[in-house]
């Protein structure tokens, strides 16, 4: 009876060992902290959508607590990696407004300003809060920061003076390229691709680079191209001649080269012209090989270069039997065969 009864005993210690684990480990999932917790990890690990369920579920079950902006924070910025912004400066709004944001309020300014700034938005709601904090106590990557964005507040305000006076006070990329719109909208072209220009050569790893490399690339071609237009034909070449140095055997520098050497053409300088149309041909890159080769043949006719004339001419029309310009082609290699009986 004893042993039966020892066995009882036994028995129902190990239930309630069992039972108390279970509950333990119940109470201890059902936790607040541990949504958290899950859901800073899940940010950390770039699983957005599983961080924001996690961060929502602690949310509802602690409303109020110390770590509410946290929570918030995480939140915002995993809809901001998941380029739900809309709901990611509520967030971030969430934060700001909150008293007892502490850690969080700086970072979160700063990013909302971030999406007003990729979205080209004036934001009466962040200014007052950039404002606030442009010499921002002992750091100074805050203080550019705050400089910076309020900067492109004003630019978007279309406050050119006072966002270069932002633009200057902070440092960086950013900062560089703030100051390079400005002088842009300013009609101050020098300067702005200027500063593209620093910007390429001294932050060729910048994530933003490729971006700049394409804006500086349209914004110059399409200044020469308006030089070229009005016949200001020395300042034209001066830009084509840049995007030719700075991205050489690439169709930008094919487009440059050539542009130079019509600009010359059309200005009888037919020496430089071939110059440029030669370093056409040799710039790896076969956009206008064919145009380059046509002119070369044209501009020494026009030079009275005959046999020369006609050789480049009849290379053309070999090389390039189907070109549209075969036909002008043959029209001055008939020319020239009919007066200087060159067979």
């Amino acid at each position: 009876m004893r042993v039966y009864s020892s066995i009882l005993l036994t028995i129902a210690v190990i239930v309630l060992v069992a039972a108390f684990i279970f509950g333990y480990r119940l109470m201890e999932n059902a936790s607040p902290i541990k949504h958290l917790d899950r859901g800073a990890r899940n940010y950390d690990t770039k699983k957005y959508e599983d961080a924001i369920n996690d961060l929502n579920e602690y949310l509802v079950l602690e409303p109020n607590s110390i770590n509410t902006s946290k929570a918030n924070y995480l939140i915002a910025s995993s809809l901001k990696e998941l380029n739900n912004t809309r709901l990611a400066k509520e967030k971030f709004v969430d934060v700001i407004n909150n008293p007892n944001s502490g850690e969080y309020l700086i970072d979160s300014i700063i990013e909302y300003a971030n999406i007003c700034r990729l979205q080209n938005e004036i934001s009466q709601f962040i200014q007052p809060y950039l404002s606030r904090y442009l010499d921002y106590p002992n750091d100074k990557s805050v203080q550019y920061e705050m400089n910076m964005l309020y900067g492109y507040q004003k630019f978007f305000e279309k406050k050119y003076d006072e966002a270069i006076g932002y633009f200057l006070r902070s440092n960086g990329e950013l900062a560089t390229l703030g100051l390079a719109r400005v002088y842009f909208e300013k009609n101050n072209y020098a300067k702005a691709f200027d500063l593209y220009e620093e910007f390429i050569r001294y932050y060729p790893s910048s994530m933003y680079y490729s971006e700049i490399v394409r804006t500086y690339t349209i914004q110059v071609s399409a200044y020469a191209y308006k030089l070229y237009e009005t016949k200001d034909y020395s300042l034209s070449r001066y830009y084509y001649a840049k995007l030719a140095a700075l991205f050489p055997r690439t169709k930008t520098a094919e487009k440059g080269l050539f542009r130079i050497a019509q600009s010359y053409y059309i200005e009888r300088d037919y020496n430089q012209a071939i110059e440029y149309y030669k370093k056409v041909r040799v710039n790896n890159v076969d956009l206008l090989d064919a145009e380059a080769l046509l002119y070369i043949g044209i501009a020494n006719f026009k030079m009275n270069n005959w046999e020369i004339s006609y050789k480049y001419l009849n290379s053309f029309v070999n090389e390039y039997a189907g070109n549209p310009n075969v036909g002008h082609a043959k029209t001055y290699m008939s020319e020239i065969e009919k007066l200087y009986l060159i067979q």
